[in-house]
């Protein structure tokens, strides 16, 4: 699994059986093209090799755009090269808790110094449904409206510092962590093929993802 989404550095996860080891993969600024021979490293590096995956799962945005791209070519020309399913999933569709009923936020990076946000409410069957449209602000912006919201909700914040998190109330709780171990949690309950499918259509900040 790979998760490009943040600028300088990429999040992936290596499943076999009960097996599961995450790692973080650091590129220098605006050299997001080294994915594909810091992957080959890093499988190497576990005693693996490329040759071992038989299937690759890439989060397509929204997300740092530029890490995004070069993040799906490498997983489309992984499939490509080692004639495997690769799985696309958005920022949102990877970072929901679908265990956990209620309303949910998903809060990400997007360009210039604005935050993504939108919320969803998870039923106990069927698909989350989205209950706002993308939201794109500072994240002062985003702080002022979560602290707003006066029920208790859950939110998963990507890449979020101690900062943010300790400007809302408590009533509110925040889940921070890695997009890879979310899908890995995923793909113990239910098969990501048959829920995602092999749409790799990148998703931008000001796109309205499901």
């Amino acid at each position: 699994m790979i998760d490009p989404t943040a600028r300088d550095f990429a999040s992936v996860l290596y499943t076999e059986n009960d097996l599961s080891i995450a790692g973080t993969l650091r590129y220098l600024p605006r050299q997001s093209d080294q994915l594909p021979i810091l992957i080959q490293n890093w499988l190497h590096g576990l005693g693996k090799s490329i040759q071992n995956v038989r299937m690759v799962v890439v989060v397509t945005g929204p997300g740092a755009t530029t890490s995004v791209r070069l993040g799906v070519a490498t997983a489309q020309a992984m499939g490509d090269g080692l004639s495997v399913p690769v799985i696309g999933v958005s920022t949102f569709q990877a970072a929901l808790d679908w265990a956990c009923q209620g309303v949910q936020f998903i809060v990400t990076p997007g360009r210039r110094g604005h935050w993504v946000m939108r919320a969803y409410t998870v039923k106990p069957v069927g698909e989350p449904v989205p209950i706002t449209d993308v939201i794109v602000a500072p994240v002062d912006e985003c702080i002022r409206i979560l602290n707003k919201i006066k029920s208790s909700i859950n939110v998963r914040w990507l890449h979020a510092s101690d900062t943010h998190i300790d400007q809302l109330p408590q009533h509110i709780h925040v889940k921070v962590g890695s997009l890879c171990m979310a899908l890995g949690e995923l793909a113990n309950t239910t098969s990501l093929q048959a829920r995602f499918g092999a749409d790799l259509r990148i998703h931008y900040a000001y796109d309205a993802v499901g």
